[in-house]
């Protein structure tokens, strides 16, 4: 699923805040989530091995059931960053490995998996190579297609970076089912400014400054994280 919309317009925060919290109370949930930056594979690489871990607690852990652990035994640290870079090369030349490694991480995590893949934009802004971003593209849309199965994929992007990503025939395919995030109104902005005081037992001291600070937002393209900053400039 693409979660599609302007800069601010709140996707990560709709992700983070709806729909994990929605999946989780369908049954246990690990959760993968990643910003491509500069090394998009290493990034995911890095994760997917990190959460591998936590399900064995052991080195000698394997990738599509063929240990990735070669020479003498190192400290953990180098033996995650060597497996997670043999897992990044393998995923970069194979995409659709994807859907395995993730597939067999559900069932050895005996949960699902929400592989959440934020600011997709940045395989556009900090990647210069297009064959890495195209086969990360691949690799991201396709991991995830089969619906029976526990494996799901959710992307935030912002919508003007949304036809230079979907430059192959199954990448137009997935990304053709998009969630567009407006905005939010009015209403939205206060409930945002004031339910998450009212959770923790606080309140504005003058009830009229959540309308005030509505007011000098409305309008504005980034006014999520304007009234976010203001909000925790005042929690300070």
């Amino acid at each position: 699923l693409p979660v599609v919309g302007l800069s601010g317009a709140g996707k990560s925060s709709f992700v983070q805040a709806g729909v994990i919290p929605r999946l989780r109370e369908r049954g246990p949930l690990v959760v993968l989530q990643v910003r491509p930056g500069h090394r998009p594979f290493v990034t995911l690489a890095h994760r997917i091995v990190a959460a591998r871990r936590q399900a064995s607690g052991s080195l000698g852990m394997s990738v599509f059931g063929v240990s990735a652990r070669t020479g003498a035994p190192a400290a953990s640290h180098e033996t995650d960053r060597g497996e997670a870079d043999w897992l990044a090369e393998q995923l970069q030349s194979a995409p659709h490995l994807l859907n395995l490694v993730l597939q067999r991480l559900a069932d050895r995590r005996e949960s699902s998996v929400l592989l959440f893949v934020d600011q997709l934009e940045e395989l556009v802004t900090l990647e210069p190579d297009e064959a890495v971003r195209e086969a990360f593209m691949q690799a991201v849309c396709a991991a995830a297609d089969d619906p029976q199965g526990h494996v799901r994929v959710v992307l935030t992007v912002r919508e003007e970076f949304l036809s230079r990503l979907a430059g192959h025939d199954g990448v137009r395919q997935a990304l053709s089912q998009i969630k567009v995030l407006q905005s939010p109104g009015r209403e939205a902005l206060q409930e945002i400014v004031s339910r998450p005081l009212a959770v923790t037992g606080f309140e504005f001291d003058d009830p009229s400054l959540v309308h005030r600070m509505v007011d000098e937002v409305q309008g504005e393209i980034a006014c999520l994280p304007l009234l976010q900053f203001a909000g925790q400039m005042l929690w300070d």
